[in-house]
């Protein structure tokens, strides 16, 4: 199984891209503006509906922190373990932020219109073997590069249009931001320009996550997600292992 080594050897993408997102939402989404970081090890050791440091689906870990809602990092810190890990770890009594719901975005328009409105979205992301070595400037995937065959997830923050005088072939060529969970030793401080339309899957559709303002805020207790809301919120979509192996096709 493959993993940067800021992660070990624990596939917990899909963990820190959904917790990531989510606590900059509840920021943007409150009053005060204060980001206080939520644990992906809770969605590593807690969520049933995942498979820990295997990998897992962020609808699944969506889903959880809806019903569940997210320690902060503190009260459980990542350790990289679902084997020895486990729910117990978390501190007593822990104060959990939970979600709206989430929706599906599809296409470049839909994406940037909600993170413009709203903050960053969360994606699947296909890999190739030439974007592990990626250092800085804009990605663009090699003719016939290999890819892993797991999946990663990222966290759009943004997008922009490439400079350069006239003549140049890639003037005016779009461009996706987005922040990996690979350590900010990787790419451009932890995050990657990466050129539309190549057909990496995030750049077709992502995950909107709808928070509460502090106003909206209800009292805590577990949410239900009945059989049709659930439905409507994970739509037919492939249910991708958001997990890295050794392997590439």
């Amino acid at each position: 199984m493959f993993i940067f080594t800021i992660l070990g050897t624990c596939g917990s993408s899909y963990a820190f891209a959904s917790a990531s997102t989510t606590a900059e939402r509840l920021c943007i989404a409150s009053k005060d503006q204060k980001l206080s970081p939520l644990s992906p090890q809770e969605l590593i050791s807690c969520d049933v509906n995942n498979s820990g440091c295997k990998g897992g689906y962020l609808n699944n870990a969506l889903d959880y922190i809806k019903s569940k809602g997210l320690a902060n990092e503190t009260c459980f810190p990542y350790q990289a373990d679902s084997e020895t890990v486990n729910c117990s770890k978390m501190c007593e009594n822990p104060q959990k932020e939970r979600i709206e719901g989430y929706c599906i975005l599809f296409g470049e328009d839909d994406i940037k219109r909600d993170i413009m409105k709203n903050g960053p979205v969360v994606a699947t992301s296909q890999v190739h073997t030439d974007f592990l070595p990626y250092k800085s400037g804009v990605y663009h995937k090699g003719d016939e590069v290999p890819r892993f065959s797991g999946f990663s997830a990222v966290k759009i923050v943004g997008w922009g249009v490439e400079n350069g005088t006239d003549g140049e072939p890639n003037k005016g060529n779009k461009y996706w931001i987005v922040q990996n969970s690979w350590g900010d030793d990787w790419g451009e401080n932890g995050y990657a320009r990466i050129s539309m339309g190549q057909e990496l899957m995030f750049d077709q559709y992502a995950y909107s996550i709808k928070t509460r303002s502090d106003k909206e805020q209800p009292k805590p207790q577990a949410s239900k997600t009945t059989s049709t809301e659930k439905s409507s919120e994970s739509t037919d979509l492939p249910e991708e292992s958001l997990d890295l192996d050794t392997q590439s096709s």
